[in-house]
């Protein structure tokens, strides 16, 4: 989903992703290693030539150009994802999901769960989304706590911003932090809310 809508928004037409995708570049980690590599300049011959083993033609001045800078953020991104990889520690933020894809994982969640309404109370907030797919790309589960899985109505609210002294590769920073929002479990029916966003939050990851 975030590989179509970076090519949409870069200004590439709708047949020449398709024909990309059937030639077997569907993601942008596969865009970005199929016209060179990450950390070096992307040669004007390999986007032509990527074109033209998937649409049969040589690409216009524009599909050059949109392929070009999309492919250049695909291998940006691919690398800063990388580092970020290799220097995660346990008290690191886990990574954000994309607009778009967070999107098209809701709906899909929405459609195979037609009987449940994910909304309102049952709607769980985005930073909790993004911890449980952090467990599953690390493939390391890890026990998530009633309190932590607050609705996304709660998130929308906002919370305040203090600033702390952390630690961080052997010296001390100044850091803002959120203030950890709490799910209310006071009662049995904020516990059963709780219960089925920690649910969704799983089976979205």
């Amino acid at each position: 989903a975030q590989y179509e809508s970076q090519l949409r928004e870069a200004g590439l037409g709708v047949a020449l992703i398709d024909s990309l995708k059937r030639h077997g570049v569907r993601t942008l980690s596969q865009l970005a290693f199929s016209v060179g590599q990450p950390g070096q300049p992307i040669p004007d011959n390999s986007i032509e030539q990527l074109v033209r083993n998937a649409a049969g033609r040589a690409p216009t001045l524009q599909e050059s150009a949109c392929l070009k800078r999309t492919a250049f953020e695909a291998q940006t991104y691919l690398t800063a994802t990388l580092r970020q990889a290799v220097d995660r520690s346990e008290d690191s933020l886990p990574r954000k999901i994309p607009f778009a894809e967070r999107q098209t994982r809701m709906d899909a969640l929405r459609n195979a769960l037609a009987g449940v309404s994910i909304s309102g109370e049952h709607e769980p907030a985005h930073c909790v989304l993004d911890r449980a797919c952090a467990m599953f790309e690390t493939n390391s589960l890890k026990h998530l706590e009633l309190s932590a899985c607050v609705s996304r109505t709660l998130e929308v609210q906002g919370t305040t911003k203090s600033r702390e002294l952390t630690l961080e590769k052997g010296s001390l920073v100044m850091k803002h932090s959120d203030d950890k929002m709490v799910s209310p479990t006071d009662s049995e029916i904020k516990v059963h809310y709780a219960m089925v966003r920690r649910g969704l939050t799983f089976q979205f990851a």
